[in-house]
């Protein structure tokens, strides 16, 4: 019964495996598989829970991304530690790891713009490593286009709020292909709005590209969420100093930027590294990033809950 109750609750946290259930049903699973468990016990199904748990308190109440951080590195990290030492189940764990990674990612970008609490330098930084991280766990796990797509998403969101235009635009080229790759027309289409995007924040005049994609995505699914998103980070990354300086490799603009602010979050954490070590998979080349994103305000609740609604098939890419 244990085992059933378990292997249940981890298959409503993978995304595909369904339609994902309601806070409360949440709230019940993740009560149902901890109540099973001794003082000193847990499970893949238990940490997936107890991510639905953190996550759920941290939409509904005053969103401290401090506190919020605190613990999902905590949970990310026991997840991996629990791999390392749990051959039977270390798959499991990986996969509930990939998750936490993503929505880790997702919480410390400013680019939501206003409502997603106080972002500060440091916080940044690990959304940065989470974003990393999850498309090393979702290589290493052997995920398909659909479910990797996303991380590379997240990956050049991230980029962009460091200052590193260019390697944002190849992250969203690579979530664009994946997309492609599994059928998503309109998923490739959003990643391809985002490649205007770091182009017009590098100071090229895409807008009329960028239009075509709104055009293009209108009427589709979620389409109306995507362009919003798109015009409230051109207002959120149009404020950064200099965010019209920074070079794409296609289309230098003006004078080149001093690579001291560019580096401001400097190479891969060692602990990230070591972690995608572990997991049998290479470290990857030290690359450098650039530079930097309050309580949650009711008239933020509605896109709140579609943000987490619409990502919640991505979060295990």
């Amino acid at each position: 019964m244990k085992l059933l109750s378990t292997l249940t609750l981890l298959a409503a946290t993978m995304p595909g495996a369904g339609e994902q259930p309601r806070p409360a049903e949440r709230f019940q699973q993740a009560r149902a598989a901890m109540a099973e468990e001794t003082l000193l016990e847990t499970s893949p199904g238990s940490l997936a829970a107890a991510r639905f748990l953190l996550e759920d308190s941290f939409d509904r109440g005053v969103r401290d991304i401090g506190r919020y951080t605190y613990l999902a590195k905590l949970l990310l990290q026991h997840a991996l530690q629990l791999a390392e030492h749990d051959p039977a189940q270390a798959e499991e764990y990986r996969r509930v790891a990939i998750p936490m990674a993503y929505n880790l990612a997702t919480n410390t970008w400013i680019g939501w713009g206003e409502g997603v609490g106080k972002v500060e330098e440091h916080h940044r930084r690990l959304g940065l490593e989470a974003a990393r991280l999850n498309i090393a766990l979702a290589k290493e796990a052997g995920l398909g286009p659909a479910r990797r797509r996303n991380g590379h998403w997240i990956h050049g969101a991230h980029l962009i709020a460091a200052g590193n235009l260019a390697a944002a635009a190849q992250e969203f080229t690579a979530s664009r292909d994946l997309a492609r790759e599994a059928g998503l027309d309109q998923a490739a289409r959003m990643a391809q709005g985002w490649i205007h995007i770091t182009a017009i924040l590098a100071g090229a005049d895409e807008q009329a590209d960028l239009n075509a994609v709104k055009a293009s995505l209108a009427g589709g699914k979620d389409g109306e969420f995507f362009t919003n998103q798109y015009d409230t980070a051109l207002k959120v990354f149009a404020r950064r100093p200099g965010s019209s300086r920074s070079e794409l490799p296609t289309r230098p603009q003006g004078r080149a930027r001093s690579l001291r602010r560019r580096n401001f979050s400097g190479d891969m954490h060692p602990n990230t590294a070591r972690k995608i070590h572990l997991l049998g998979g290479p470290v990857p080349r030290q690359e450098r990033f650039g530079a930097s994103n309050g309580g949650s305000h009711p008239h933020f609740r509605r896109e709140i809950v579609l943000r987490r609604r619409l990502l919640a098939p991505l979060r295990g890419a």
